[in-house]
């Protein structure tokens, strides 16, 4: 177990530094580098993190199968220092730190190398589409949102993937700050017996797939008053094409 502590401004640009590293070597060196976590243990010492607020430790170790589990790990730790689920934690700096500690888990392995992915999934930006994109933040906020059951639908993939349902609804903060706009996608694209997606989901080829979902909403924002509407009444004014996801739903607006 390790105390939780926060970046430093210095920190930050050393550990992003650290990752355009990674980036530019040789898949060997990369490997050697993150199979053996030789992570700059420095980083974790005074000018590059600080105390954080919070009085809690984790697990350095904790390997996770999915960014769902890594929620609910880090909102039951947060609730032990008294921050409740729907509370969110400020801080990218935070956020930041505890991707650098789990960064092994956030580099996927492709024959036999890691794929260092975008810088955002590993420094928290402060704009809200490159939060959502952070590989720790994204996740913890969607789950402290709208819970263990809803957030399947973008959170039940490998802690570095952002699937094609995060990436259609997690940086839409007009969609992933709604909890009615939630549902009503829970409801269209999770098979809930089976615990899965339904087949499908984010094929383009199928109609009215999750980027269509999101472009539809985008349209019927123009038109409606999405935010004062409950799961029902949204799911009411969806064209006919997104029948086939909820076929026993009857609504008004079929020929739009």
């Amino acid at each position: 177990m390790i105390e939780v502590k926060e970046f430093t401004n210095k920190g930050i640009k050393e550990f992003e530094s650290f990752i355009s590293s990674l980036r530019e070597k040789n898949p060997r060196e990369r490997k050697k580098i993150i199979e053996n976590a030789q992570k700059p243990t420095y980083l974790k010492q005074e000018p590059y993190s600080k105390k954080s607020k919070l009085n809690i430790e984790i697990d350095e170790y904790k390997e996770f199968e999915s960014k769902l589990d890594i929620a609910i790990y880090l909102s039951n730790k947060f609730e032990e220092a008294g921050f409740k689920r729907h509370k969110i934690i400020p801080g990218r700096e935070l956020f930041t730190w505890i991707a650098y500690l789990w960064l092994d888990q956030l580099c996927k392995p492709k024959n036999g190398d890691y794929k260092i992915y975008s810088t955002e999934k590993y420094i928290c930006r402060k704009t809200s589409r490159k939060y959502y994109r952070h590989f720790i933040a994204g996740p913890y906020y969607i789950y402290s949102l709208h819970g263990k059951e809803k957030s399947k639908l973008l959170l039940d993939s490998k802690p570095y993937i952002h699937k094609e349902n995060f990436e259609q609804l997690a940086g839409r903060q007009d969609i992933i700050s709604n909890p009615e706009i939630i549902s009503v996608a829970h409801k269209l694209y999770r098979d809930t017996e089976n615990d899965k997606d339904k087949k499908g989901v984010a094929s383009k080829d199928i109609p009215g797939n999750i980027r269509r979902f999101g472009m539809v909403l985008d349209q019927l924002n123009l038109t409606y008053d999405i935010r004062s509407m409950d799961t029902e009444e949204i799911i009411e004014i969806l064209p006919k094409e997104f029948n086939r996801w909820i076929p026993e739903s009857k609504g008004k607006n079929k020929d739009r």
